[in-house]
């Protein structure tokens, strides 16, 4: 059903107001005696791991992160220590697992930045030691679960300290996914693991958080450290694919999550905000138009549907809204702004207040912080477009 139509937010900013609020929601949840859950979050999509990117308090850690060092809102050094040491001492540091928003090198990414926003050297360590620990063996290559997550939060790491076991990490990565990729007549890609009991076994997804988009964006950007023409060779088949399996309706281009599939709904997870995620990254690369092309007509599919969206990274306006941000920095084209300045005013229009404190409906209509479908994903929109920088768990190529 389609919702309302609100006004745009304009001057480039969310209301201070709603940013408020939203971080005041998620001061007053946090409950650091709570030895399960640090904050309220659903498990609908299935992850129960407390200290997770996706739904766990990495996610909610990392945009307070952000958001300290925008605001230096005094209330944040003393929080961002006492969730960052809950996280610490409850990531499994002997085994952790593979991938980004699901594994432990992505709660390491939030915990590193964190410590190095308040100088605690303790915490920083304490990521570090993370980071490093042998994961999991994982038949998984994709960004959320698996090997190009990994590989991706070990870039990170890497630009962030100069370390070179985090270089060799990213660049591991980057070849193992170069040896495992599997060309077929729908051309180049890497079946999700066929386990028993995963109904996604075998399917070779086209999108970012599990599919070619994703893995193609994290070997654009270590092919920039590993120099490697292998790397960067299989970024541009991976988008010559995506280029194939384009479903152009009108300006908007759209995406199957699989190839033979019908076009999917425009969000990050497996439709054109996530595709057009990468396709502008690897037009900037190359200059090839027709990835950029194909970015911009990504910025339409998502502006069509953005008044029967939900309002969250993964699957909503907000993950919507940081592809338009994306394609403004990247083409300097007021339009994509002021599109994204439309998206932020539905999601605001959505907003409730609850004794002084901002909180969202996620898609299933319950209240949640967490990053992929809660509050911590849609504040990351809101502070984007209220003060600009780059977006959560991307890594730019050097100029």
């Amino acid at each position: 059903v389609a919702r309302a139509a609100a006004g745009p937010v304009r001057d480039g900013g969310a209301p201070d107001e709603t940013v408020a609020g939203l971080v005041d929601h998620l001061v007053e949840s946090m409950t650091p005696a709570d030895d399960r859950r640090l904050w309220p979050v659903s498990t609908l999509a299935g992850e129960s791991d407390p200290c997770t990117v996706q739904q766990g308090a990495a996610g909610v850690l990392a945009v307070l992160t952000r958001y300290f060092t925008l605001t230096g809102d005094a209330r944040m050094p003393g929080l961002l220590s006492t969730a960052g040491h809950w996280i610490a001492d409850r990531a499994d540091r002997s085994s952790p697992r593979p991938g980004l928003h699901f594994g432990g090198r992505g709660t390491a990414w939030a915990l590193y930045d964190a410590g190095r926003a308040i100088d605690d050297r303790r915490l920083t360590e304490h990521a570090l030691t993370l980071a490093l620990a042998p994961q999991q063996v994982t038949p998984h290559h994709d960004i959320t679960h698996g090997t190009a997550g990994s590989g991706l939060a070990a870039l990170h790491l890497w630009q962030r300290t100069g370390d070179a076991r985090f270089a060799d990490l990213a660049v591991d990565a980057a070849d193992r996914l170069t040896a495992a990729a599997q060309r077929e007549p729908g051309g180049v890609g890497w079946a999700v693991p066929g386990e028993a009991d995963s109904p996604e076994g075998g399917k070779r997804y086209l999108g970012f958080a599990h599919g070619t988009a994703g893995i193609g964006c994290f070997l654009l950007a270590a092919a920039a450290l590993s120099r490697r023409p292998e790397h960067r060779d299989l970024a541009v088949e991976i988008g010559e694919d995506l280029v194939t399996h384009a479903v152009r309706t009108g300006e908007a281009a759209q995406w199957p999550a699989q190839s033979g599939d019908v076009p999917t709904a425009p969000y990050w997870c497996h439709g054109s905000a996530g595709i057009g995620t990468f396709l502008v990254r690897l037009w900037q690369a190359t200059g090839d138009e027709r990835f950029g092309d194909l970015a911009r007509r990504s910025t339409h599919a998502v502006r069509e549907r953005a008044s029967r969206a939900a309002l969250t990274q993964c699957h909503g306006l907000a993950g919507n809204g940081d592809l338009l941000l994306d394609m403004a920095d990247a083409t300097g084209d007021p339009v994509h702004r002021e599109t994204a300045g439309e998206l932020a005013g539905l999601v605001l229009a959505e907003r409730t207040h609850r004794q002084g404190q901002v909180v969202f409906p996620n898609e299933y209509g319950d209240v949640s912080t967490s990053w992929s479908d809660g509050s911590a994903g849609i504040l990351a929109f809101l502070l984007r477009i209220r003060h600009g920088g780059p977006r959560h768990w991307t890594v730019e190529q050097p100029g």
